[in-house]
């Protein structure tokens, strides 16, 4: 059996050896043990220390509001307490081996000994939690930017894969305005009386700026960063077309006609509509490239379904499909089918993501016959995101 002076020598040599700090104080506040971690971090040992009020070592707890009613808690209501602030300073003058003010987390315990109360100070150095809590933080930060930087990187990928279809849709009509005003002039300057005439021609040279601007306009919508954006009322019908208006050239030139079926014109849904665009213009991009092997009856249809809460829009091609094993790795990121220099791999994961911070889904319909995307979107989102 241990005798008593054998469990004074343990007891002072596990309050020497404990890494973390402890003070005893009692219903005065006055010091009764100060183990070694306070003499390390504090270099105040316990002979100078113990018989002193905490207040005189330590009269930093005097400016901390939530230290000082902590202690008066603890000892008059003997309840148990955590202090762990983020303190920009420590609220304790206890420093590391490099000099560092350290964070604490503090637990006050209430202890009753012969009818006496007294509080059980223990303090823990939590600066490298915090340092890990911030790394973390940081990295968090940095996962979030790099998705951002990806989200443009698709966007501008997609603009360079349009980016010669929409140099001619410009082009061509800006080279029939010349055309027609050049004719106008002519007409004016040999007979003023062709009014008829240069009504007409007039009517076209609007109608072509009218297609001009409606392509510039789907441009600027497509190219902005729209992370930040709050969610907004937008009509669908007219997000479509500013999608439809970056890649008519390229359809064309592909001879694929794109088909729009069901009811789109009164209804608005809350999004951000760049990044719907983004969405519809990598699916319909998608679609024309998997038509390139048709040489003829090339399609693709934009349907809309009107549910209770939710719409759906579907992309529908009539390739040659999308292969079960295929089919189970288009949303992983970096997975592409296409030639390298062609695809990023990134266009359906992004897209994904973009409508699952919508509230909605994007997924392949396998049960239909031809290939088909889905795009399932709240109506009213809930908690608009800022």
């Amino acid at each position: 059996m241990i005798m008593d002076k054998s469990i004074e020598l343990l007891y002072a040599k596990v309050l020497s050896e404990i890494s973390h700090g402890v003070i005893l104080i009692d219903s005065t506040q006055k010091i009764f043990i100060w183990n070694n971690w306070l003499f390390q971090h504090s270099k105040i040992d316990s002979e100078n220390a113990v018989g002193k009020f905490i207040t005189d070592i330590f009269p930093e707890i005097n400016l901390n509001l939530r230290l000082k009613t902590g202690i008066e808690w603890c000892l008059e209501s003997g309840k148990y307490t955590i202090i762990s602030e983020r303190f920009g300073l420590s609220p304790l003058p206890l420093y590391s081996e490099n000099e560092k003010r350290i964070n604490p987390r503090i637990i006050l315990s209430p202890i009753q000994f012969e009818n006496k109360f007294f509080c059980c100070i223990e303090i823990y150095d939590s600066s490298s939690y915090l340092a890990k809590e911030n790394f973390a933080r940081g990295q968090t930060r940095m996962l979030k930017d790099t998705q951002t930087t990806l989200v443009e990187t698709s966007k501008l990928a997609a603009l360079g894969e349009m980016a010669g279809g929409i140099a001619h849709e410009i082009n061509t009509p800006l080279g029939a305005i010349l055309l027609r005003a050049s004719q106008i002039k002519r007409m004016l300057e040999k007979s003023p009386e062709s009014l008829e005439k240069v009504i007409e021609f007039s009517d076209v040279i609007i109608s072509i700026c009218q297609k001009i601007e409606s392509i510039i306009k789907g441009l600027r919508h497509f190219a902005r960063s729209s992370e930040k954006d709050p969610f907004t009322k937008n009509k669908i019908i007219d997000i479509i077309n500013d999608t439809i208006a970056l890649c008519s050239a390229r359809m064309q030139e592909n001879n694929v006609e794109i088909m729009i079926e069901g009811n789109f014109n009164d209804l608005e849904i809350d999004c951000r509509p760049s990044q719907i665009s983004q969405v519809l213009l990598n699916l319909l991009s998608n679609a024309q490239h998997a038509l390139s092997n048709l040489t003829e009856n090339k399609w693709i249809k934009i349907s809309l379904t009107v549910e209770e809460e939710f719409i759906q829009i579907k992309i529908i091609d009539n390739g040659v499909g999308i292969s079960e094993n295929i089919a189970n790795k288009i949303f992983q990121p970096f997975f592409t089918t296409k030639e390298i220099g062609v695809g990023t791999g990134l266009g359906l994961s992004i897209s994904r993501g973009i409508i699952k911070d919508h509230g909605g889904d994007l997924f392949l319909d396998r049960k239909e016959k031809n290939t088909v995307f889905v795009v399932v979107l709240p109506k009213i989102q809930i908690t608009k995101k800022k």
